[in-house]
């Protein structure tokens, strides 16, 4: 056995446009982007109160830094990782310090992706098992989750959160 670390980085935009001579993208809400907390914003489905997870959206810009630690190359790994994504809709970008504090207005239609502020992000922090085997791609991780409102960063609860996460899309 040797010991070693892997740093993997990724940033991602991800947009739903409008085809020519619409108005709204043509699109089922259930195909629709999203911070399901399983793929983008781990932890994050588990939140009854105010659930990100219901809301959908056209744009989405996902960011993780991971550290990985190889225990069984090719097989078995321990991961450490922080991510922060941000969702908008045709209503601006969601404010998450906003639907936290049940808000009657939960976008900064002012801000895009491009323009966001720290609230507009739901951010995890975790650990965890990953297997890395194709034909068990699953990932095991504890994760606190947390948000800004411009000011402070707020846990969303004490304590971590169980996530089971696939390392490969089902669709």
């Amino acid at each position: 056995w040797v010991f070693k670390l892997v740093l993997g980085a990724h940033t991602g935009i991800s947009t739903v446009f409008t085809q020519p001579g619409h108005a709204e993208p043509v699109i089922a809400t259930a195909n629709m982007l999203r911070i399901d907390g399983s793929f983008i914003g781990r932890g994050w489905a588990s939140d009854q109160t105010n659930s990100v997870a219901a809301i959908t959206g056209t744009a989405l810009w996902e960011n993780w830094l991971e550290l990985r630690m190889p225990l069984v190359p090719g097989i078995i790994s321990f991961d450490t990782f922080w991510e922060m994504v941000a969702l908008q809709n045709k209503s601006g970008l969601l404010n998450i310090a906003a639907l936290k504090a049940s808000a009657s207005n939960i976008y900064d239609s002012n801000k895009t992706l491009f323009t966001p502020s720290w609230s507009n992000f739901t951010y995890g922090l975790g650990f965890g098992i990953r297997f890395t085997l194709q034909q068990f791609p699953f990932k095991l991780y504890f994760v606190q989750r947390y948000y800004s409102d411009d000011t402070s960063l707020i846990k969303v609860k004490n304590g971590l959160d169980f996530v089971l996460s696939i390392s490969q899309p089902l669709n």
